[in-house]
């Protein structure tokens, strides 16, 4: 028997492979299709939720773009976009059409840059006409799958994907596979069967197993409208975007005591940081009872926008947390389901020892 640790990793998805989107654009875009020549603030901040990490993020980016002339604010709170905001628009999505709705400025305009595309190009326009193409595009860059062209067929997504579950769990398998013809996936049960599987599901087509791939990575629910292009725009914000931090109560400073004062910032820092790290964890669902993966708390926490820097930065703050006494760490030192990939992932240098798993039994 071949042990799960002794084979490859499964092809993984990255929210880190989106290209990140400025937050100002998407208020723009926002703007420059609504059928009003001013909006409601309150009425903008509703309708972009979907794609803000955080509401503080829109007030920040709403303010710069008053700063920069280009969008203006009335006293009644009425919003507006200026020429230059239209021309920026124009030149970062290309100009909607005066029949286009927000739902389309989304899906065609905004979703195709955090793919890394370019929504003017017109073979991309008419690529990304058709939504299944993008989800087809979604699923190779999320994956990291290297296609032949940006707008790749679904045939070459299928195939890269299904040569890349075999060479992790079958690689003797592999230059068999390359040989065979793709021309008839939908019909070919053991492609369904493989797709299905990484999925986790039993039964359904190939574009079942696309659409759960999908909303695995990016954490949608599958009857969400939209929620595809929603959430790779949302994503891509959230990697330009800096999460608020809490303001820290400092005491008068004397001139006694100036490290004092930068001890208690950095510690109120942590401590923020470590609350973070435990209300995040108690939301995960885990194998291992009362203990979470190091990785599987970053991974949950860069998708949802928190500003987390690095891996390796993020591992080294999980270890001061719990020499500071805010977490507990645990090492993973039995035989259990954990992939091996997540394992060294997780893998957190503590002194002379390792690290694996936040416990969240006592949190």
């Amino acid at each position: 028997m071949i042990s799960a640790q002794s084979q490859s990793a499964l092809p993984r998805y990255s929210l880190d492979r989106l290209t990140p989107i400025e937050p100002g654009l998407v208020i723009l875009a926002f703007l420059s299709v609504s059928e009003a020549e001013t909006v409601n603030r309150h009425e903008v901040g509703q309708a972009l939720e979907p794609l803000f990490p955080d509401l503080l993020i829109f007030d920040e980016t709403l303010a710069g773009l008053v700063a920069e002339k280009q969008a203006t604010v009335a006293k009644n709170g009425r919003c507006r976009i200026t020429p230059a905001g239209i021309a920026r628009v124009e030149d970062e999505i290309g100009a909607p059409s005066t029949r286009a709705t927000w739902s389309d400025v989304v899906t065609r305009g905004l979703a195709p840059l955090a793919l890394g595309l370019d929504p003017r190009d017109p073979p991309t326009r008419r690529y990304l006409a058709r939504k299944e193409n993008v989800d087809c595009a979604a699923l190779a860059c999320l994956y990291g799958l290297r296609t032949s062209s940006r707008i790749p067929p679904r045939a070459e997504v299928r195939f890269l994907f299904l040569r890349a579950l075999l060479s992790a769990r079958i690689p003797e398998c592999e230059p068999a596979f390359t040989e065979m013809t793709m021309q008839n996936t939908l019909r070919d049960p053991v492609s369904r069967a493989l797709m299905l599987g990484a999925a986790g599901l039993q039964r359904g087509t190939l574009r079942d197993a696309e659409g759960a791939l999908l909303h695995k990575a990016l954490n949608v629910r599958g009857e969400a409208p939209g929620g595809i292009a929603e959430a790779l725009v949302r994503n891509a914000v959230g990697k330009t975007s800096i999460r608020p931090q809490a303001r820290v109560q400092l005491p008068p400073l004397t001139l006694a005591q100036p490290k004092e004062r930068g001890e208690t910032a950095k510690s109120a820092e942590l401590a923020d940081f470590a609350a973070t790290v435990r209300d995040l964890a108690k939301t995960l669902k885990t194998p291992f009872a009362g203990r979470v993966a190091i990785a599987q708390v970053y991974d949950a926490g860069v998708q949802r926008g928190l500003d987390f820097g690095t891996l390796d930065s993020f591992k080294q703050r999980i270890a001061e947390s719990c020499r500071a006494g805010l977490l507990d760490l645990e090492r993973y030192d039995i035989a259990g389901p954990m992939d091996a990939a997540l394992r060294e992932r997780s893998r957190t240098p503590f002194g002379r020892d390792v690290r694996h798993f936040i416990v969240n039994e006592w949190i």
